[in-house]
Formats: C-alpha cells, structure tokens, sequence
C-alpha cells in the first residue's frame, strides 16, 4: 500500500533534477502538505494558520513575482537600516516627550494640599476625564 507512496517521494529527492530541488517548488510541496495535514487532522487548529500559505503556490508559476520577491528580499538589510533609523529617533521622541509632558495631565482637587505627592487617590483629577 505505501510502496507507490515511497516510490514516489524518493523519486522527487533523489535525482539531479528532481521537483525538489528548487526551493519555490519545496515551498510549493510543503504548503500542500501542511493543507493535507489540515485537512486530515482537523483538531488541531495550529494547522489550519498553513492555509494562509496557499496563495504563495502562484510564485511557482509567475517569474514576475519571483522577481519582485527575489527584490524585496536583497532589499531588507536596507529596510532594517531605516527601521533601525526610525526607532532610534522615535525612541527620542519618546523620552522628550515623557520629560515635557511628565505631571502636567492631572490636577488636584483638594484646595487643602500642598504638595503634589500628598494628592493621591480621590483628590488627583486627570484632565481628560
């Protein structure tokens, strides 16, 4: 009963030019696994986040998206360079921000107060309340 299976599945690995060799073509192969094993196996539901995969099986037909994926991924050193850029300067933003702004949405509503840290509880009013 497995033998053709067998058969088969050491056909697509062993030769030189076999459908497995190319990584759109394993990429291909494993997304139609996954949704074998989804279907097979419907309890777990871990499985079924594989079906979001099926529209990646057009990249092993098109050259164009092969092409335009094949870019965005020399491209992403350079995208995690900008990224960086951008985090590091909303990271200061951030902390002039909390530095500007730290104290000033609340106000007390107890008149008898002095201090500001004696202002707790149901006598400290935010602002936007």
């Amino acid at each position: 009963m497995w033998c053709p299976y067998l058969s088969a599945c050491l056909t697509a690995c062993s030769a030189s030019n076999s459908y497995l060799r190319d990584a759109w073509n394993l990429l291909d192969c494993s997304v139609v696994v996954a949704s074998w094993l989804a279907i097979s196996f419907p309890s777990f539901i871990a499985l079924r986040a594989f079906r979001a995969l099926r529209p990646l099986r057009v990249i092993v037909r098109s050259d164009q998206i092969k092409t335009v994926l094949r870019s965005l991924y020399r491209a992403l050193p350079a995208l995690a360079n900008v990224f960086l850029f951008c985090l590091l300067l909303w990271l200061i933003f951030g902390i002039l921000a909390v530095d500007l702004y730290k104290g000033s949405f609340y106000a007390c509503s107890d008149a008898a107060l002095d201090l500001e840290v004696d202002c707790v509880g149901q006598f400290c009013k935010y602002l936007h309340d």
